[in-house]
Protein backbone atom coordinates (compact mmCIF):
# COMPACT_ATOMS: atom_id res chain seq x y z
CA UNK A 1 0.00 0.00 0.00
CA UNK A 2 3.00 2.91 0.97
CA UNK A 3 4.38 1.68 -2.59
CA UNK A 4 1.32 2.30 -4.17
CA UNK A 5 0.92 5.72 -2.58
CA UNK A 6 4.22 6.56 -3.36
CA UNK A 7 3.97 5.80 -6.94
CA UNK A 8 0.63 7.43 -7.45
CA UNK A 9 2.12 10.42 -5.28
CA UNK A 10 4.94 10.77 -8.27
CA UNK A 11 2.55 10.16 -11.03
CA UNK A 12 0.17 13.17 -9.78
CA UNK A 13 2.95 15.23 -10.25
CA UNK A 14 4.38 14.16 -13.40
CA UNK A 15 0.61 15.50 -14.78
CA UNK A 16 0.92 18.39 -12.55
CA UNK A 17 4.78 19.49 -13.18
CA UNK A 18 5.83 17.93 -16.17
CA UNK A 19 3.49 16.80 -18.90
CA UNK A 20 2.13 20.19 -19.37
CA UNK A 21 5.91 21.65 -20.39
CA UNK A 22 7.49 22.34 -23.30
CA UNK A 23 7.95 19.20 -25.32
CA UNK A 24 6.17 16.55 -22.88
CA UNK A 25 2.54 15.88 -23.11
CA UNK A 26 2.75 12.59 -24.61
CA UNK A 27 1.65 10.64 -22.03
CA UNK A 28 -2.30 10.33 -22.01
CA UNK A 29 -3.38 11.32 -18.54
CA UNK A 30 -6.50 8.61 -18.91
CA UNK A 31 -4.89 5.78 -19.64
CA UNK A 32 -1.58 6.31 -17.54
CA UNK A 33 -3.84 5.84 -15.02
CA UNK A 34 -5.84 3.33 -15.92
CA UNK A 35 -2.54 0.83 -16.42
CA UNK A 36 -1.68 2.33 -12.63
CA UNK A 37 -4.88 1.16 -11.26
CA UNK A 38 -4.46 -2.48 -13.29
CA UNK A 39 -0.83 -2.51 -12.69
CA UNK A 40 0.30 -2.43 -16.36
CA UNK A 41 2.29 0.51 -16.69
CA UNK A 42 5.57 -0.82 -18.07
CA UNK A 43 8.42 -1.15 -15.12
CA UNK A 44 11.16 1.11 -16.79
CA UNK A 45 8.50 3.82 -17.74
CA UNK A 46 7.31 3.72 -14.32
CA UNK A 47 11.12 4.17 -13.35
CA UNK A 48 11.69 6.70 -15.58
CA UNK A 49 8.09 9.22 -14.21
CA UNK A 50 9.35 8.63 -10.65
CA UNK A 51 12.96 9.91 -11.46
CA UNK A 52 11.92 12.94 -12.95
CA UNK A 53 9.48 14.08 -10.57
CA UNK A 54 11.21 12.99 -7.42
CA UNK A 55 12.49 16.99 -6.82
CA UNK A 56 8.55 18.00 -7.24
CA UNK A 57 7.82 15.54 -4.25
CA UNK A 58 10.51 15.50 -1.84
CA UNK A 59 13.66 17.78 -1.48
CA UNK A 60 15.25 15.43 0.50
CA UNK A 61 18.79 14.20 0.21
CA UNK A 62 17.55 10.33 0.10
CA UNK A 63 14.73 11.21 -2.30
CA UNK A 64 17.85 12.09 -4.78
CA UNK A 65 19.83 9.42 -4.02
CA UNK A 66 16.37 7.31 -4.46
CA UNK A 67 16.03 8.98 -7.88
CA UNK A 68 19.40 8.18 -8.98
CA UNK A 69 18.90 4.68 -8.42
CA UNK A 70 15.61 4.83 -10.26
CA UNK A 71 17.46 6.69 -13.43
CA UNK A 72 19.99 4.25 -13.69
CA UNK A 73 17.93 0.93 -13.76
CA UNK A 74 15.84 2.58 -16.58
CA UNK A 75 18.66 3.37 -18.57
CA UNK A 76 20.21 -0.24 -17.94
CA UNK A 77 16.14 -1.26 -18.75
CA UNK A 78 16.23 0.56 -21.93
CA UNK A 79 19.57 -0.60 -23.20
CA UNK A 80 17.95 -4.08 -22.65
CA UNK A 81 14.77 -3.34 -24.68
CA UNK A 82 16.17 -2.21 -27.66
CA UNK A 83 16.17 -4.83 -29.80
CA UNK A 84 12.15 -4.70 -30.03
CA UNK A 85 11.48 -0.79 -30.30
CA UNK A 86 8.36 -0.04 -28.26
CA UNK A 87 6.08 3.39 -27.43
CA UNK A 88 6.99 2.68 -23.84
CA UNK A 89 10.44 2.71 -23.97
CA UNK A 90 10.82 5.19 -25.98
CA UNK A 91 8.52 7.43 -23.42
CA UNK A 92 11.42 6.28 -20.88
CA UNK A 93 14.19 7.22 -23.16
CA UNK A 94 12.72 10.59 -22.94
CA UNK A 95 12.11 11.15 -19.83
CA UNK A 96 15.91 10.07 -19.30
CA UNK A 97 16.78 12.86 -20.98
CA UNK A 98 14.92 15.08 -19.14
CA UNK A 99 16.37 13.94 -15.97
CA UNK A 100 20.20 14.19 -17.40
CA UNK A 101 19.19 17.70 -18.74
CA UNK A 102 17.83 18.53 -15.85
CA UNK A 103 21.59 17.63 -14.20
CA UNK A 104 23.46 19.05 -16.82
CA UNK A 105 24.57 16.04 -18.16
CA UNK A 106 25.28 17.13 -21.77
CA UNK A 107 27.46 14.21 -23.55
CA UNK A 108 24.48 11.74 -21.72
CA UNK A 109 21.67 13.89 -23.17
CA UNK A 110 23.53 14.12 -27.05
CA UNK A 111 23.90 10.20 -26.38
CA UNK A 112 20.60 8.92 -25.44
CA UNK A 113 18.58 11.87 -27.52
CA UNK A 114 20.34 10.00 -30.47
CA UNK A 115 18.56 6.78 -29.44
CA UNK A 116 15.58 8.33 -28.90
CA UNK A 117 15.40 9.63 -32.50
CA UNK A 118 16.39 6.32 -33.94
CA UNK A 119 13.72 4.63 -31.98
CA UNK A 120 11.12 6.59 -32.89
CA UNK A 121 12.02 6.26 -36.88
CA UNK A 122 12.47 2.42 -36.46
CA UNK A 123 8.50 2.95 -34.92
CA UNK A 124 7.61 5.03 -37.86
CA UNK A 125 6.32 7.88 -35.63
CA UNK A 126 7.54 10.35 -38.50
CA UNK A 127 4.20 9.10 -40.70
CA UNK A 128 0.59 8.75 -39.60
CA UNK A 129 -0.16 5.15 -38.65
CA UNK A 130 -2.47 2.46 -40.70
CA UNK A 131 -2.87 0.46 -37.66
CA UNK A 132 -6.94 0.38 -37.90
CA UNK A 133 -6.66 -1.28 -34.33
CA UNK A 134 -4.98 2.16 -32.95
CA UNK A 135 -7.01 4.82 -31.09
CA UNK A 136 -7.41 8.28 -32.15
CA UNK A 137 -6.00 8.73 -28.83
CA UNK A 138 -3.15 6.29 -29.34
CA UNK A 139 -2.67 7.74 -33.20
CA UNK A 140 -1.98 11.23 -31.17
CA UNK A 141 0.03 9.96 -28.74
CA UNK A 142 2.63 8.46 -31.19
CA UNK A 143 2.50 12.02 -32.72
CA UNK A 144 3.39 13.70 -29.76
CA UNK A 145 6.25 11.56 -29.20
CA UNK A 146 7.67 12.08 -32.56
CA UNK A 147 7.22 15.66 -31.96
CA UNK A 148 9.03 15.46 -28.72
CA UNK A 149 11.97 14.09 -30.43
CA UNK A 150 11.90 17.16 -33.41
CA UNK A 151 12.05 19.42 -30.80
CA UNK A 152 14.95 17.82 -28.43
CA UNK A 153 16.82 17.59 -31.57
CA UNK A 154 16.72 21.04 -32.77
CA UNK A 155 17.42 22.41 -29.11
CA UNK A 156 20.13 20.19 -28.69
CA UNK A 157 21.59 20.39 -32.38
CA UNK A 158 21.70 24.17 -31.48
CA UNK A 159 21.47 25.41 -35.57
CA UNK A 160 24.46 22.57 -35.97
CA UNK A 161 23.24 20.81 -39.37
CA UNK A 162 25.62 17.51 -39.24
CA UNK A 163 24.53 16.57 -35.65
CA UNK A 164 20.61 16.79 -36.33
CA UNK A 165 18.67 13.78 -36.98
CA UNK A 166 15.13 14.97 -37.36
CA UNK A 167 14.52 16.76 -40.69
CA UNK A 168 11.38 18.32 -41.55
CA UNK A 169 10.89 16.93 -44.37
CA UNK A 170 10.36 13.73 -42.92
CA UNK A 171 7.87 14.69 -40.87
CA UNK A 172 4.39 13.27 -42.49
CA UNK A 173 2.30 13.76 -39.77
CA UNK A 174 -0.53 16.14 -38.06
CA UNK A 175 0.91 18.83 -35.18
CA UNK A 176 -0.67 18.01 -31.40
CA UNK A 177 -3.93 19.07 -31.45
CA UNK A 178 -5.54 21.01 -28.20
CA UNK A 179 -5.26 18.96 -24.78
CA UNK A 180 -8.40 19.04 -24.46
CA UNK A 181 -9.46 17.09 -27.78
CA UNK A 182 -6.21 14.62 -26.79
CA UNK A 183 -7.88 13.96 -22.73
CA UNK A 184 -11.13 13.27 -23.87
CA UNK A 185 -10.02 11.61 -27.40
CA UNK A 186 -12.12 14.01 -29.56
CA UNK A 187 -11.07 13.32 -33.07
CA UNK A 188 -9.40 16.68 -34.80
CA UNK A 189 -7.66 17.14 -37.60
CA UNK A 190 -4.61 19.51 -37.72
CA UNK A 191 -1.90 20.87 -40.33
CA UNK A 192 1.10 19.54 -40.83
CA UNK A 193 4.42 21.22 -39.98
CA UNK A 194 4.87 22.24 -43.75
CA UNK A 195 1.37 23.32 -44.43
CA UNK A 196 1.36 25.27 -40.22
CA UNK A 197 4.55 26.96 -41.57
CA UNK A 198 4.38 27.93 -44.85
CA UNK A 199 2.47 30.95 -43.99
CA UNK A 200 5.26 32.54 -41.67
CA UNK A 201 7.58 33.27 -44.15
CA UNK A 202 4.82 35.23 -46.29
CA UNK A 203 3.44 37.27 -43.81
CA UNK A 204 -0.24 35.31 -44.39
CA UNK A 205 -2.40 36.01 -41.24
CA UNK A 206 -4.76 32.83 -41.65
CA UNK A 207 -5.03 30.68 -38.20
CA UNK A 208 -5.67 27.40 -37.76
CA UNK A 209 -7.79 27.27 -35.01
CA UNK A 210 -7.24 23.00 -34.00
CA UNK A 211 -4.34 23.83 -32.82
CA UNK A 212 -2.89 24.08 -29.00
CA UNK A 213 -0.26 25.24 -26.68
CA UNK A 214 1.65 22.50 -27.53
CA UNK A 215 1.30 23.10 -31.54
CA UNK A 216 2.27 26.98 -31.31
CA UNK A 217 5.56 25.58 -29.22
CA UNK A 218 6.59 23.11 -31.95
CA UNK A 219 5.76 25.69 -34.57
CA UNK A 220 8.20 27.89 -33.27
CA UNK A 221 10.68 25.38 -32.39
CA UNK A 222 10.66 24.99 -35.91
CA UNK A 223 11.33 28.97 -36.63
CA UNK A 224 14.04 28.92 -33.92
CA UNK A 225 15.67 26.12 -35.56
CA UNK A 226 16.40 27.90 -38.86
CA UNK A 227 17.58 31.48 -36.58
CA UNK A 228 19.91 29.28 -34.60
CA UNK A 229 20.82 27.36 -38.30
CA UNK A 230 21.64 31.06 -39.61
CA UNK A 231 23.56 32.29 -36.52
CA UNK A 232 25.81 28.99 -37.07
CA UNK A 233 26.36 29.73 -40.60
CA UNK A 234 25.85 33.53 -41.36
CA UNK A 235 28.52 33.80 -44.22
CA UNK A 236 27.33 30.71 -46.19
CA UNK A 237 24.24 32.56 -47.15
CA UNK A 238 23.54 33.93 -50.19
CA UNK A 239 21.86 37.30 -49.11
CA UNK A 240 23.51 39.20 -46.71
CA UNK A 241 21.45 39.82 -43.84
CA UNK A 242 20.52 43.45 -44.49
CA UNK A 243 18.53 42.35 -47.97
CA UNK A 244 15.24 42.64 -47.49
CA UNK A 245 15.03 38.79 -48.86
CA UNK A 246 17.52 37.77 -46.79
CA UNK A 247 16.90 34.70 -43.94
CA UNK A 248 17.42 36.82 -41.41
CA UNK A 249 14.52 39.20 -42.53
CA UNK A 250 12.42 35.93 -43.14
CA UNK A 251 13.02 34.65 -39.81
CA UNK A 252 12.29 38.09 -38.22
CA UNK A 253 8.90 38.07 -40.43
CA UNK A 254 8.27 34.42 -38.95
CA UNK A 255 8.48 35.19 -35.57
CA UNK A 256 6.45 38.35 -35.94
CA UNK A 257 3.78 36.18 -37.67
CA UNK A 258 3.52 34.11 -35.61
CA UNK A 259 3.28 35.79 -32.65
CA UNK A 260 0.26 37.67 -34.48
CA UNK A 261 -1.55 34.93 -35.30
CA UNK A 262 -2.04 32.87 -32.01
CA UNK A 263 -5.48 32.69 -30.90
CA UNK A 264 -6.84 34.50 -28.41
CA UNK A 265 -6.21 32.56 -25.49
CA UNK A 266 -2.62 32.41 -26.41
CA UNK A 267 -2.00 36.60 -26.54
CA UNK A 268 0.07 36.88 -23.56
CA UNK A 269 -2.87 39.01 -21.59
CA UNK A 270 -3.19 39.11 -17.67
CA UNK A 271 -6.34 37.17 -17.70
CA UNK A 272 -4.37 34.17 -20.09
CA UNK A 273 -1.96 33.97 -17.40
CA UNK A 274 -4.27 33.62 -14.98
CA UNK A 275 -6.39 31.12 -17.08
CA UNK A 276 -3.46 29.17 -17.93
CA UNK A 277 -2.30 29.41 -14.12
CA UNK A 278 -5.78 27.39 -13.17
CA UNK A 279 -4.45 24.82 -15.57
CA UNK A 280 -1.46 24.16 -14.06
CA UNK A 281 -0.27 25.64 -17.83
CA UNK A 282 1.45 29.03 -16.77
CA UNK A 283 4.94 27.14 -17.85
CA UNK A 284 3.96 25.79 -21.25
CA UNK A 285 2.22 29.50 -21.62
CA UNK A 286 5.17 31.76 -20.64
CA UNK A 287 7.78 29.84 -22.49
CA UNK A 288 6.07 30.12 -25.95
CA UNK A 289 6.18 33.53 -25.80
CA UNK A 290 9.38 33.34 -23.64
CA UNK A 291 11.26 31.24 -26.55
CA UNK A 292 9.55 34.03 -29.00
CA UNK A 293 11.56 36.81 -27.27
CA UNK A 294 14.56 35.26 -27.25
CA UNK A 295 14.37 33.93 -31.22
CA UNK A 296 13.88 37.76 -32.01
CA UNK A 297 16.96 38.74 -29.82
CA UNK A 298 19.12 35.59 -30.85
CA UNK A 299 18.69 36.80 -34.44
CA UNK A 300 19.35 40.77 -33.68
CA UNK A 301 22.59 38.89 -31.45
CA UNK A 302 24.19 38.62 -34.70
CA UNK A 303 25.45 42.25 -34.85
CA UNK A 304 26.37 42.48 -30.99
CA UNK A 305 30.73 42.45 -30.50
CA UNK A 306 32.61 39.89 -28.55
CA UNK A 307 29.86 37.25 -27.75
CA UNK A 308 32.38 34.35 -28.48
CA UNK A 309 29.22 31.67 -29.40
CA UNK A 310 28.67 34.53 -32.37
CA UNK A 311 29.83 34.07 -35.94
CA UNK A 312 33.24 35.84 -36.72
CA UNK A 313 32.98 39.64 -37.38
CA UNK A 314 34.35 39.42 -40.76
CA UNK A 315 30.75 38.10 -41.46
CA UNK A 316 29.44 41.28 -41.45
CA UNK A 317 32.64 43.23 -42.55
CA UNK A 318 30.22 44.98 -45.22
CA UNK A 319 27.35 45.99 -43.19
CA UNK A 320 26.16 49.09 -43.20
CA UNK A 321 26.31 51.05 -40.03
CA UNK A 322 23.05 52.14 -39.97
CA UNK A 323 22.04 48.20 -39.84
CA UNK A 324 24.98 47.44 -37.09
CA UNK A 325 23.34 50.46 -34.61
CA UNK A 326 19.37 49.86 -35.11
CA UNK A 327 19.98 45.22 -35.23
CA UNK A 328 21.87 45.91 -32.01
CA UNK A 329 19.38 48.12 -30.63
CA UNK A 330 16.85 45.72 -31.42
CA UNK A 331 18.85 43.05 -29.75
CA UNK A 332 18.83 45.30 -26.01
CA UNK A 333 14.94 46.10 -26.97
CA UNK A 334 14.07 41.96 -27.32
CA UNK A 335 16.40 41.40 -24.19
CA UNK A 336 14.90 43.88 -22.01
CA UNK A 337 11.44 42.89 -23.68
CA UNK A 338 12.15 39.31 -21.90
CA UNK A 339 12.63 40.94 -18.39
CA UNK A 340 9.46 42.40 -18.78
CA UNK A 341 7.86 39.24 -19.59
CA UNK A 342 9.15 38.18 -16.25
CA UNK A 343 7.98 41.19 -14.26
CA UNK A 344 4.23 41.02 -15.26
CA UNK A 345 4.30 36.85 -14.44
CA UNK A 346 5.18 38.02 -11.35
CA UNK A 347 2.99 40.64 -10.81
CA UNK A 348 0.24 38.70 -11.72
CA UNK A 349 1.11 35.69 -9.76
CA UNK A 350 3.89 36.44 -7.06
CA UNK A 351 4.51 32.79 -6.34
CA UNK A 352 4.69 31.27 -9.38
CA UNK A 353 7.32 28.45 -9.86
CA UNK A 354 8.64 27.39 -13.34
CA UNK A 355 8.88 24.00 -14.58
CA UNK A 356 10.69 24.98 -17.55
CA UNK A 357 15.01 24.64 -17.63
CA UNK A 358 14.61 27.13 -21.09
CA UNK A 359 13.64 29.48 -17.95
CA UNK A 360 17.70 29.47 -17.41
CA UNK A 361 19.06 29.62 -20.81
CA UNK A 362 16.65 32.99 -21.56
CA UNK A 363 17.30 34.39 -18.32
CA UNK A 364 21.07 34.55 -18.86
CA UNK A 365 20.91 35.71 -22.23
CA UNK A 366 18.65 38.66 -21.34
CA UNK A 367 20.35 39.68 -18.06
CA UNK A 368 24.00 39.25 -19.94
CA UNK A 369 22.80 41.94 -22.59
CA UNK A 370 21.06 44.19 -19.82
CA UNK A 371 24.17 44.44 -18.10
CA UNK A 372 26.85 45.77 -21.08
CA UNK A 373 24.09 47.90 -22.60
CA UNK A 374 21.84 49.64 -20.05
CA UNK A 375 22.96 49.37 -16.68
CA UNK A 376 26.51 50.28 -17.85
CA UNK A 377 25.18 53.08 -20.07
CA UNK A 378 26.87 56.56 -19.51
CA UNK A 379 26.56 58.65 -22.51
CA UNK A 380 22.67 60.31 -22.63
CA UNK A 381 21.15 62.42 -20.00
CA UNK A 382 21.45 61.63 -16.88
CA UNK A 383 17.47 61.44 -15.98
CA UNK A 384 17.72 59.05 -18.98
CA UNK A 385 20.45 57.09 -18.04
CA UNK A 386 19.07 56.89 -14.54
CA UNK A 387 15.07 55.99 -15.83
CA UNK A 388 16.60 52.70 -18.09
CA UNK A 389 18.56 51.48 -14.89
CA UNK A 390 15.93 51.69 -12.85
CA UNK A 391 13.93 49.73 -15.38
CA UNK A 392 17.02 47.13 -15.69
CA UNK A 393 17.22 46.52 -12.06
CA UNK A 394 13.62 45.77 -11.81
CA UNK A 395 13.79 43.20 -14.60
CA UNK A 396 16.88 41.54 -13.70
CA UNK A 397 15.67 41.42 -10.19
CA UNK A 398 12.16 39.81 -11.63
CA UNK A 399 14.28 37.56 -13.91
CA UNK A 400 16.01 36.00 -10.95
CA UNK A 401 13.31 35.51 -8.43
CA UNK A 402 11.44 33.35 -11.35
CA UNK A 403 15.00 31.37 -11.97
CA UNK A 404 15.86 31.45 -8.14
CA UNK A 405 11.99 30.14 -7.06
CA UNK A 406 13.30 26.83 -9.49
CA UNK A 407 16.22 25.98 -6.91
CA UNK A 408 16.56 22.60 -6.13
CA UNK A 409 13.81 21.16 -9.38
CA UNK A 410 16.84 21.49 -11.76
CA UNK A 411 20.80 21.93 -10.95
CA UNK A 412 21.87 23.38 -14.33
CA UNK A 413 18.96 26.34 -13.32
CA UNK A 414 21.04 26.71 -10.20
CA UNK A 415 23.95 26.62 -12.02
CA UNK A 416 22.86 28.93 -14.15
CA UNK A 417 21.46 31.79 -11.07
CA UNK A 418 25.10 31.70 -9.52
CA UNK A 419 26.66 32.72 -12.87
CA UNK A 420 25.29 35.42 -13.08
CA UNK A 421 25.04 36.45 -9.65
CA UNK A 422 28.70 36.37 -10.27
CA UNK A 423 28.31 38.86 -13.24
CA UNK A 424 26.44 41.24 -11.70
CA UNK A 425 29.28 41.34 -8.61
CA UNK A 426 32.13 41.66 -10.75
CA UNK A 427 30.14 44.59 -12.38
CA UNK A 428 29.35 46.14 -9.32
CA UNK A 429 25.54 45.54 -9.82
CA UNK A 430 24.74 42.92 -7.44
CA UNK A 431 23.91 44.73 -4.30
CA UNK A 432 20.67 46.52 -6.31
CA UNK A 433 19.39 43.72 -6.97
CA UNK A 434 17.53 42.11 -4.10
CA UNK A 435 17.04 38.52 -5.77
CA UNK A 436 20.76 38.60 -5.40
CA UNK A 437 21.96 40.84 -2.23
CA UNK A 438 19.58 38.58 -0.64
CA UNK A 439 21.15 35.58 -1.22
CA UNK A 440 24.52 36.32 -1.77
CA UNK A 441 25.20 39.47 0.53
CA UNK A 442 28.73 38.75 -0.47
CA UNK A 443 30.45 37.12 -3.98
CA UNK A 444 29.02 33.96 -4.71
CA UNK A 445 31.82 31.21 -3.68
CA UNK A 446 32.30 29.99 -7.49
CA UNK A 447 35.89 30.28 -8.86
CA UNK A 448 37.49 33.88 -9.17
CA UNK A 449 38.44 34.55 -12.73
CA UNK A 450 40.95 37.11 -13.49
CA UNK A 451 39.22 39.96 -15.27
CA UNK A 452 41.61 43.05 -16.29
CA UNK A 453 41.52 46.53 -14.17
CA UNK A 454 42.46 48.83 -16.39
CA UNK A 455 42.85 47.09 -19.80
CA UNK A 456 40.26 45.64 -22.05
CA UNK A 457 41.46 43.96 -25.13
CA UNK A 458 39.22 43.06 -27.93
CA UNK A 459 40.23 41.20 -31.36
CA UNK A 460 40.58 43.23 -34.43
CA UNK A 461 37.68 43.83 -36.31
CA UNK A 462 36.61 44.93 -39.83
CA UNK A 463 36.21 48.78 -40.48
CA UNK A 464 32.30 48.94 -40.52
CA UNK A 465 32.43 46.71 -37.54
CA UNK A 466 34.62 48.93 -35.83
CA UNK A 467 33.17 52.01 -36.27
CA UNK A 468 29.99 50.78 -34.84
CA UNK A 469 32.13 49.71 -32.20
CA UNK A 470 32.62 52.89 -31.51
CA UNK A 471 29.41 54.57 -31.66
CA UNK A 472 28.47 51.55 -29.01
CA UNK A 473 31.77 52.54 -26.53
CA UNK A 474 30.81 56.38 -26.74
CA UNK A 475 27.26 55.30 -25.81
CA UNK A 476 28.44 53.67 -22.79
CA UNK A 477 31.22 56.09 -22.00
CA UNK A 478 34.41 54.21 -22.84
CA UNK A 479 37.74 55.10 -23.92
CA UNK A 480 39.46 53.35 -26.87
CA UNK A 481 41.09 50.37 -25.96
CA UNK A 482 44.61 50.24 -24.49
CA UNK A 483 44.95 47.20 -25.52
CA UNK A 484 45.42 47.85 -29.29
CA UNK A 485 48.92 49.19 -30.90
CA UNK A 486 48.72 50.59 -34.36
CA UNK A 487 45.18 48.45 -35.08
CA UNK A 488 46.69 44.69 -33.76
CA UNK A 489 45.29 43.37 -30.88
CA UNK A 490 47.95 42.63 -28.06
CA UNK A 491 46.92 39.61 -25.89
CA UNK A 492 47.61 38.78 -22.38
CA UNK A 493 50.58 36.70 -22.27
CA UNK A 494 49.13 34.48 -19.89
CA UNK A 495 45.48 33.64 -20.64
CA UNK A 496 44.58 29.89 -20.76
CA UNK A 497 45.98 27.48 -23.96
CA UNK A 498 41.76 27.12 -24.75
CA UNK A 499 40.33 30.21 -23.72
CA UNK A 500 38.03 32.88 -26.16
CA UNK A 501 37.81 36.25 -25.36
CA UNK A 502 34.20 37.11 -23.65
CA UNK A 503 32.91 40.63 -24.38
CA UNK A 504 30.86 40.68 -21.42
CA UNK A 505 33.09 39.72 -18.32
CA UNK A 506 35.97 41.78 -20.07
CA UNK A 507 38.43 38.89 -19.76
CA UNK A 508 39.77 35.39 -21.61
CA UNK A 509 37.09 32.31 -20.37
CA UNK A 510 37.64 28.86 -20.66
CA UNK A 511 35.67 26.51 -22.98
CA UNK A 512 34.28 25.04 -19.53
CA UNK A 513 33.86 28.28 -18.14
CA UNK A 514 31.83 29.39 -21.52
CA UNK A 515 29.45 26.01 -21.14
CA UNK A 516 26.64 27.61 -19.19
CA UNK A 517 25.98 29.94 -22.06
CA UNK A 518 23.25 27.22 -23.21
CA UNK A 519 21.61 24.86 -21.54
CA UNK A 520 20.63 22.85 -24.34
CA UNK A 521 22.81 23.32 -26.91
CA UNK A 522 26.99 22.64 -27.10
CA UNK A 523 27.92 26.50 -27.64
CA UNK A 524 31.65 25.52 -28.11
CA UNK A 525 30.82 22.41 -30.17
CA UNK A 526 33.06 22.98 -33.24
CA UNK A 527 30.40 21.81 -35.91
Amino acid sequence: MAAQLVVTQHIDAYFSYVNPVSWHGFLHRGDTYAQLSAGSIPRLLLLAICAVTSTFVSTAESAAIQAEQWIRETKHSIMDSLDVPQLSTLSATLLVIQFDEAKSRRASVWTILGMAVRQAYALQLNIESSDQNLSWAEREGRRRLMWACYCLDKFVGGGILDVMNVSESSLKIQLPCQDRNFALQIPVVTPTLSIATERYFTGDTVTHGSLGLSAHYFLLIYVRARVLRFRRNLGAYHLAPWDSLSEFELCLLAIQTWRTTLPPDLTFEPANIHEHNERSELSAFLAIHMWAIQSACDMAHVAMPGFVELPSPTSLANAPESWITSTRETCVEKASELGDLFVTVLREVPHFISGDIGVGTCAYQSIRIQIEYVLMASRMPEEERQRRREAAVVRIDATLRIVRSMHGLFECVDSMYTSVAELLWRHGYASDIPAVADQFPGPPPSAPRKVPKTKRWVPNLPASLKRAESNVRDDIGEQPEAGSVDGETQWPEDQPENAEWNFLTHGFQTTEEQSFLSLYTFANFDG
